[in-house]
């Protein structure tokens, strides 16, 4: 990890997308750290060569679009207890 960080942001999307290939498909608490840590990583180093920009990061990670947030709405209904 430390070896990544070293690197210019530009090496460093080349070399992260080719440790992201070399994990293993075994799911283990490991690995998901792993995989996770260098997702940050992947996004913090796009950004910082000028690849995207901070808003289109919270999009491509963003489960929901800002119109459709706009358009939620909140119910608060009383819970039923047996």
């Amino acid at each position: 990890m430390e070896e990544l960080r070293r690197l210019p942001a530009k090496k460093r999307i080349a070399a992260i997308a080719a440790d992201l290939k070399s994990i293993p498909k075994e799911v283990s608490d490991e690995n998901v750290f792993h995989h996770k840590t260098l997702l940050r990583m992947w996004d913090s180093a796009r950004i910082e060569a000028g690849v995207v920009t901070p808003m289109e990061v919270q999009r491509e990670n963003s489960p929901f679009t800002f119109e459709e947030l706009a358009k939620a709405k909140l119910v608060f209904r009383p819970r039923l207890r047996a």
